[in-house]
């Protein structure tokens, strides 16, 4: 029997400075099977708010986390086929399953995303919200958030 976790659970729903990094392994997220051999011992989703969507060559989100840790989630795919770009919006949720915080040549960190199948955004025309073509609200710690500055 499967359990509901609340997403304020800091375990299940950590911010950006909380989850693993893709050069170590942190075994809070990790269980190891043999000698130098881990797999992942549970999932993980991070959710943060998109401030900015950008794309020059690949498509490069600036976005927030529920502590307001500022980082970029930057697409690095093979074939873009598939990306659906409505789906990420200024003020939108994204949520990324078992993300790994990556450094990038520049020294900054971020989410390097290799492929769609571990990132979701809000379906467009799904929520009578999206079919009036208002932005979905984004919510963190009980506070609604659906207005950027």
């Amino acid at each position: 029997m499967s359990t509901i976790t609340n997403v304020r659970n800091g375990r299940n729903f950590p911010d950006f400075t909380s989850i693993p990094d893709d050069n170590e392994i942190d075994l809070d997220y990790y269980s190891e099977i043999n000698d130098f051999h881990f797999t992942p011992s549970r999932h993980w989703c991070l959710l943060a708010e998109i401030t900015h969507v950008g794309y020059d060559f690949r498509l490069r989100l600036a976005v927030r986390d529920r502590s307001d840790t500022e980082f970029g989630i930057h697409f690095h795919l093979d074939n873009d086929t598939g990306l659906d770009l409505s789906r990420f919006k200024r003020g939108h949720t994204v949520a990324i399953l078992d993300p790994l915080r990556h450094g990038f040549l520049d020294f900054s960190y971020g989410i390097r995303q290799e492929d769609l199948s571990s990132i979701r955004g809000p379906d467009p025309g799904t929520s009578p919200a999206a079919r009036r073509g208002e932005s979905l609200p984004c919510l963190w710690n009980g506070r609604n958030d659906s207005q950027v500055h």
